[in-house]
């Protein structure tokens, strides 16, 4: 016969076990209000957890009902199961033993602070904690933490000389990497989180997400404009909202990269580039940077123009563009063409320069110069033109000096 789901129940490894004190459990919350949050961990009855045991060092509650988390049996009444992160109350060296051995989380009171440590007060036992063992960070002020109620791990018992020392690191540690894991589980890219600014330098903006978790807006993601250091968009204590593109675990490292922009989450300049400029505009900018081949003006921010060389002046030809004009000149231009697929304005002072120049004046208009009559050539000159010369005779007159005249002399005769 198939067993029904009360069999299965009761033939759980939990419901199977005997339910003690200190016993560690995995827990699953059913539900929670402003005080309590309710667990199932297979028992007939459901147990609860203190709320405030799960607030995190920042002041969060990171739990939702579902999720699951290690806590340990302190009170089994027939009313009443009670469970915590860790032991407390009052209990003998047998407890405190059993806690170093099965690594289990105890709590205690921090009495005050001595040579090289605080003296913590658990379960009615006296006990150290070396104060490099009281935080994961470094501890500036250590009175601070004389007076509160901490969770610990045993990392030492000696029940003979009744030695007892404890470490905080651990636990820390412990609920650093379970939140981490947590936040970084519910991030996924395009998401938007929140988190402070920490530091600014040319590189980018370093953010903290909470948890030892840091985030960086690299420069160029910090603005659609040219940013050539993070200070000049944000500074540190600046609280900021940005998109995520991209979580990177690297192998051997502790934190995942984050990356993040702010830009993103305004509307692209080139977006409204079609109603704001056009073919023929006569606009003005700021030059943001020079090339071999031209000087890029910003128009407005985020979109850039480009004149080429050839385009700077008219009245001259240049070789560089600085001979013209610099970064950080305004300039006058006309817009050649707009490219809205490749992104891409050209601009033309000379253009503009041209349009602007006043037109020439037209000359009068003359009556043209009297042509003077042709003289018909006279004879002398025919012979220029001719082009068939007989042999002439030899003289002995001065028609020998000069040939010329003897040929003259035939083509006249």
């Amino acid at each position: 016969m198939t067993e029904n789901f009360a069999d299965l129940f009761e033939k759980s490894t939990v419901s199977k076990q005997k339910i003690h004190y200190g016993m560690k459990v995995n827990a699953k919350i059913v539900g929670m209000d402003e005080s309590s949050v309710f667990v199932d961990i297979g028992a007939k009855t459901d147990g609860y957890v203190e709320k405030a045991e799960l607030i995190d060092g920042n002041g969060n509650f990171n739990y939702k009902i579902g999720d699951y988390i290690e806590l340990y049996i302190v009170t089994n009444k027939e009313s009443e199961l009670k469970l915590s992160r860790a032991l407390s109350g009052d209990g003998s060296y047998n407890v405190i033993k059993d806690a170093f051995d099965r690594k289990i989380t105890v709590s205690g009171k921090v009495k005050s602070l001595n040579k090289g440590g605080y003296e913590v007060t658990v379960m009615g036992k006296r006990a150290f904690c070396p104060i490099s063992q009281m935080d994961i960070k470094k501890i500036d002020t250590p009175e601070k933490y004389v007076g509160s109620v901490f969770n610990f791990k045993v990392s030492s018992f000696e029940e003979e000389k009744k030695n007892i020392v404890l470490s905080r690191r651990p636990v820390l540690e412990q609920e650093q990497k379970e939140a981490i894991d947590k936040l970084i589980a519910s991030l996924k890219e395009v998401d938007v989180i929140s988190g402070k600014v920490t530091k600014v330098s040319e590189i980018g903006a370093f953010i903290d997400l909470g948890s030892q978790l840091e985030g960086m807006i690299h420069v160029s993601e910090l603005a659609w404009t040219r940013v050539a250091h993070a200070s000049e968009v944000v500074k540190p204590g600046d609280i900021v909202t940005a998109k995520v593109l991209k979580v990177e675990h690297a192998e051997g490292k502790r934190f995942p990269r984050i990356s993040l922009s702010l830009k993103q989450l305004s509307l692209h300049p080139w977006e409204s580039v079609a109603s704001r400029v056009k073919q023929g505009d006569v606009i003005k900018g700021k030059v943001t940077r020079c090339a071999d081949f031209g000087a890029f003006v910003e128009l407005f921010p985020g979109v850039e123009g480009l004149i080429h060389i050839s385009e700077i002046t008219g009245e001259k030809r240049i070789k560089k563009v600085n001979e013209v004009i610099n970064p950080g000149d305004m300039v006058e231009a006309i817009v050649m063409a707009v490219d809205l697929e490749q992104k891409r304005i050209s601009l033309s002072i000379k253009a503009l320069e041209k349009k602007n120049s006043p037109e020439p004046e037209a000359k009068a208009e003359t009556e043209p110069a009297a042509r003077t009559p042709r003289t018909p050539a006279k004879d002398e000159d025919n012979w220029r033109n001719y082009t068939k010369i007989e042999d002439a005779p030899d003289e002995e007159d001065e028609e020998d000096e000069n040939p010329f005249k003897a040929l003259k002399k035939k083509f006249n005769s």
